[in-house]
């Protein structure tokens, strides 16, 4: 990831980086709707398989939000919890 963001500092262009990341969003993102959607179809009213599956759609839908959020932070520090207070 670091080699990316080199490039596209030195050739002051974005394109390859942004590239990457979206092929790689994606990829995850598709992953985790399909383990939601098979959780979905295998659905059938036990506890057990509920649970599964509001776990994998909660964790889908805060995945997301974590994303967006990670996209909107104004600096490295945002959001990470650190703390450099002398």
């Amino acid at each position: 990831m670091i080699p990316l963001a080199e490039r596209a500092i030195e050739t002051h262009s974005v394109d390859q980086l942004a590239s990457f990341l979206a092929d790689e969003l994606r990829q995850e993102l598709g992953q985790r709707l399909g383990a939601v959607e098979n959780l979905a179809a295998e659905r059938d009213g036990s506890l057990q398989h509920e649970r599964r599956y509001v776990e994998a759609m909660l964790g889908f839908e805060v995945y997301s939000h974590h994303l967006h959020q990670s996209m909107r932070a104004t600096d490295h520090h945002e959001g990470a919890g650190h703390s450099h207070a002398a």
